[in-house]
């Protein structure tokens, strides 16, 4: 497995590239290898660099898209069980409401677990307004979406 294969040189998919189309690999200095036995490389990409269509050629494109609500909730509370299913619903509405606009990266599913945890460490029991506007960042990670999102929510 290869985490964010967008995130790699040019140079870790051509490795990559001749592993899969020629069943060996070639290391510097120390010569070409035979694999002994078939690959099976799956790839997670956010799409921050496009991959060569070489690469997209040999893969099985899957689009997974966020949880719905109650997965979500679902996902939360077995990462936090102490979580309050109060505190959970109201963190997973905000950040529902925040993938629906129109942000520099929407927040994931482990920004969510983050802002929750964020608000348990501060010993915060509800997402309020003053707890919004302090904790936001925490799954907010740039400046011009913070302010989208304070603009809109906060009073």
């Amino acid at each position: 497995m290869i985490d964010e294969i967008d995130k790699a040189d040019e140079e870790v998919e051509s490795f990559l590239l001749q592993a899969l189309g020629e069943g060996q690999i070639t290391v510097n200095d120390l010569g070409t290898f035979t694999l002994q036995n078939d690959l099976m490389v799956i790839l997670t990409s956010n799409s921050q660099r496009k991959l060569l269509d070489e690469t997209k050629d040999r893969c099985l494109f899957l689009y997974i898209d966020y949880p719905s609500f109650e997965r979500e909730v679902e996902i939360v509370k077995s990462t936090v069980p102490y979580a309050s299913f109060v505190l959970v619903e109201s963190v997973v509405t905000m950040i529902h409401k925040f993938r629906e606009m129109n942000l520099h990266k929407k927040p994931s599913i482990r920004a969510t677990v983050d802002w929750v945890k964020t608000l348990l460490t501060f010993n915060i029991k509800e997402l309020d307004d003053e707890s919004f506007k302090k904790t936001v960042s925490v799954v907010l990670k740039g400046e011009s979406d913070k302010k989208k999102v304070l603009k809109k929510f906060v009073r």
